[in-house]
C-alpha cells in the first residue's frame, strides 16, 4: 500500500479496477516512456515490440524458475 502522495502523480494512488477486482495472479508492467520522438518510434517499431516481448518472456521464465527452486 502506498501512502506517499507528495509526488503529485495521481496514477500511483488511483484505485485501478483491475487491481481491486482481479482474483488471480497478475503482473502489471511498464513498457517504456513516450517522452520523446525517439522513444516513441522505438516503442512503435517491430524491433521495440520484439524487445519488450522478449523481456517479458525472460521475466516470466525467471519467475517460474525461482518458484521451482523454492519447491526443490
Amino acid at each position: 500500500m502506498r501512502f506517499d502522495y507528495t509526488d503529485g502523480d495521481a496514477d500511483l494512488e488511483a484505485a485501478f479496477y483491475i487491481l481491486r477486482h482481479t482474483a488471480c495472479a497478475a503482473c502489471l508492467t511498464e513498457n517504456g516512456f513516450m517522452d520523446c520522438q525517439e522513444s516513441l518510434e522505438f516503442l512503435l517499431s517491430d524491433e521495440g515490440k520484439a524487445a519488450i516481448v522478449q523481456l517479458h518472456v525472460e521475466g516470466i521464465k525467471a519467475y517460474v524458475d525461482s518458484c521451482s527452486e523454492d519447491e526443490g
